[in-house]
């Protein structure tokens, strides 16, 4: 249940009868409240960065899904981590890896044409 995590930071199972699919995935609530909270505002509770984890994003440049087993909260956003040493680095220091937006850092990639590297 994306709600109970990001709410109560829990991971709980939802029930089979709550549920609704949003951009192709399904996702399951605890009940129908929570459901609703979720409809009426998905991307409050879904990941930032598509779920991927910006630990591994930042130091090694990187897409590598994030784990609901590994997630943590900051500010308003909800960040899924590829492993609990990823997330341990991101708690010591969050600032290093997301803005306060919650997008995660982004350092600019280089196309090399000829002598000359152009930045995009």
């Amino acid at each position: 249940c994306p709600v109970s995590m990001f709410k109560r930071s829990e991971l709980i199972r939802g029930a089979d009868d709550q549920c609704c699919v949003f951009k192709d995935r399904r996702y399951q609530f605890i009940s129908a409240t929570d459901r609703e909270a979720f409809i009426q505002n998905p991307k409050k509770f879904l990941p930032s960065e598509e779920g991927f984890c910006v630990v591994t994003w930042a130091e090694s440049h990187r897409r590598s899904p994030g784990s609901i087993e590994f997630p943590a909260l900051f500010g308003d956003f909800l960040f899924l981590f590829a492993n609990d040493d990823a997330r341990q680095r991101f708690l010591q220091d969050p600032e290093r890896y997301v803005d306060q937006a919650g997008r995660a850092h982004r350092i600019p990639l280089q196309t090399f044409r000829g002598d000359r590297a152009t930045v995009r």
